[in-house]
């Protein structure tokens, strides 16, 4: 499953989609009411479920991202299908449905940060209801993440790294701030997870080498190194 999370995360980071013959899955909404606002996930099953349990892996879009979107162009749709895991793909909050969305990942960003979103216990709740749903390995639940996505893979990961086996993040960082003396960090797990990065040298929304966002979406934030 590792080699399938490079694959995915070497996906994301060439903003790849697969075009595959391989048997197509099934979609599936599931929908859960958290703090007075109601959130849909897409649940894509793949083709043919034996009688196992199956990994699951949940895909954060990015700033101003969807689920749909995140589904049908990120190519990890298609490699669920092909190699039989359940991929998922929730949405974050913001002042339109299904557009403008963001993740608040504590120091990042848009209407989710803005309004105290508590993507966190959301994402937990979700997690347990997929767990009571499908036939789930719990030992095979699988995180990726772009960008603002990754930020909020990065503090599930904080909260509860018992949750996962492996994370994925794409051009993100753990931590970030109106500048570089007033930066907030997600405090690293009490228990390794394995992680991989992808990060471009050149990305001018979250440098590499760290300084100011050259996105207006982002609202000019500086990132550290």
């Amino acid at each position: 499953m590792f080699k399938t999370m490079v694959i995915i995360g070497t996906l994301l980071a060439m903003g790849f989609s697969l075009v595959s013959g391989t048997k197509k899955g099934v979609d599936e909404v599931m929908t859960i009411e958290h703090d007075g606002r109601t959130r849909q996930t897409i649940i894509h099953l793949p083709p043919e479920i034996k009688d196992e349990k199956l990994p699951v892996v949940l895909v954060f879009h990015g700033l101003f991202g969807n689920g749909n979107y995140t589904k049908n162009t990120y190519g990890i749709t298609e490699v669920a299908d092909k190699e039989g895991f359940i991929s998922v793909y929730p949405e974050g909050t913001g002042p339109l449905n299904s557009v403008f969305l963001s993740w608040n990942s504590g120091f990042c960003c848009g209407y989710a940060m803005e309004n105290n979103v508590d993507d966190v216990s959301y994402i937990y709740e979700l997690i347990v209801e997929i767990i009571n749903s499908y036939p789930v390995d719990e030992t095979r639940v699988y995180l990726v993440g772009l960008s603002n996505g990754g930020m909020l893979a990065y503090r599930l990961v904080s909260c509860y790294p018992e949750l996962f086996a492996a994370c994925a993040v794409v051009s993100s960082s753990p931590a970030g701030g109106t500048d570089e003396n007033a930066i907030v960090m997600i405090d690293p797990p009490d228990r390794g997870v394995p992680l991989i990065v992808f990060h471009g040298m050149k990305d001018p929304i979250i440098p590499f080498e760290g300084g100011f966002s050259s996105s207006s979406e982002a609202n000019g934030m500086y990132f550290p190194p």
